[in-house]
C-alpha cells in the first residue's frame, strides 16, 4: 500500500512580475502526483494558497482543504 500524502519538492520563488495575479508566489510540486502547492504572498496582508495540477500559466485555484494525492494523476 502507497502512503496518500504529498510528498512536496523545494520550494520556488516566483517574482510578482513572472505571475498573473502580480503577487509574489512560492511553489512546490508533490512529487507522487504532481499537484502544485503555491503560497501567494501579496504586497499588504497575510498569505495564502492556492493549488494547480498542470504546469506553469494553467489555472491555479483556493480551496478550503489539500486536494488528496493520487499519485500517477
Amino acid at each position: 500500500m502507497t502512503d496518500p500524502r504529498h510528498k512536496w519538492s523545494d520550494p520556488v520563488r516566483c517574482e510578482a512580475d513572472d505571475t498573473a495575479n502580480g503577487c509574489a508566489q512560492t511553489e512546490r510540486r508533490c512529487l507522487a502526483c504532481g499537484l502544485v502547492k503555491i503560497t501567494v504572498h501579496p504586497p499588504q496582508g497575510l498569505p495564502w494558497t492556492e493549488w494547480r495540477t498542470g504546469d506553469a500559466g494553467q489555472y491555479q485555484i483556493q480551496l478550503s482543504a489539500t486536494p488528496p494525492c493520487i499519485p500517477g494523476h
